[in-house]
C-alpha cells in the first residue's frame, strides 16, 4: 500500500493564502505531452515555479486539489511524483476523477491554497526608566528652547520633544558652495544685548564678531 501523502486536515497561522489556479502539465510553448505522467511531472513543475514567484514555498501548502482524466485507482501514476514534490510536508489534499478538462488534451490539472506567513512587527521599544517631568514643551524652536530655559530657571524640570532630527527651529545653517561676501543680519552696538545675542548666552552659543 502506498504510504499517505496527506493529511485529513491542516491548520495554518492567520496570514496572507495565496489561491493559486488550476495548474496543467504543459511546456512553456504550450504543448501538451501525451502520456500522463509526463503531464504530472510538468504539472508539479510549473505549480512549484508559481508558488516559489508568490514567496512561499512547497512547504507551506495548505492544500491540493488534482483533477485528473479517466483516473485509475489501481495504478495511481501519480502517487510517487506527488511524494517526491512534497519530501516531508503533508497538506490537505483531494482527488477529483473528471471525464475531461478544459483542453482535450489536458489529463491533469492541480490548484492548491497556500499560506504565506505573516511578517511579524517590529516589537515596541519602551523606556526602561520612566521619569516624570514638571512641564512637557512641543517644539524645540527658538520660542521653546527660550521657554524650557524659564522653565529651568524656576526650578521646575521639563523635556523639549522636537519630531525634526534637530533643533533650532527656522534657524537654519547652509554652508556655501564657493568663495563669495559674507554679510551678517544682526548688527549690535557695545553694550547692547538682543533678545538673539542673550539666548546666545545663556545657551552658551559663540557668536562670530562683525
Amino acid at each position: 500500500m502506498t504510504p499517505a501523502y496527506y493529511v485529513p486536515a491542516t491548520i495554518t497561522h492567520a496570514g496572507p493564502l495565496v489561491h493559486v489556479s488550476g495548474v496543467p502539465g504543459t511546456m512553456k510553448d504550450g504543448q501538451v505531452p501525451s502520456d500522463y505522467e509526463s503531464q504530472i511531472h510538468l504539472a508539479l513543475l510549473n505549480l512549484r515555479k508559481v508558488i516559489i514567484a508568490s514567496g512561499t514555498t512547497v512547504s507551506q501548502i495548505a492544500s491540493l486539489t488534482l483533477y485528473i482524466v479517466d483516473y485509475d485507482a489501481t495504478k495511481r501514476q501519480h502517487a510517487r511524483h506527488l511524494q517526491r514534490f512534497l519530501g516531508q510536508h503533508r497538506p490537505a489534499m483531494t482527488l477529483v476523477p473528471v471525464q475531461k478538462l478544459a483542453a482535450p488534451s489536458w489529463l491533469i490539472e492541480i490548484n492548491a491554497v497556500v499560506a504565506r506567513p505573516e511578517v511579524p512587527a517590529p516589537p515596541r521599544i519602551t523606556p526602561s526608566v520612566q521619569q516624570a517631568f514638571d512641564v512637557v514643551i512641543i517644539g524645540a524652536g527658538l520660542a521653546g528652547l527660550s521657554a524650557a530655559n524659564d522653565v529651568r530657571r524656576n526650578g521646575l524640570t521639563c523635556v523639549v520633544l522636537e519630531a525634526r532630527d534637530r533643533v533650532g527651529g527656522k534657524t537654519w545653517s547652509q554652508p556655501m558652495e564657493s568663495e563669495g561676501a559674507r554679510e551678517s543680519s544682526i548688527l549690535e552696538q557695545p553694550g547692547s544685548t538682543t533678545p538673539i545675542r542673550a539666548g546666545c548666552t545663556n545657551w552658551r552659543r559663540n557668536t562670530a564678531p562683525s
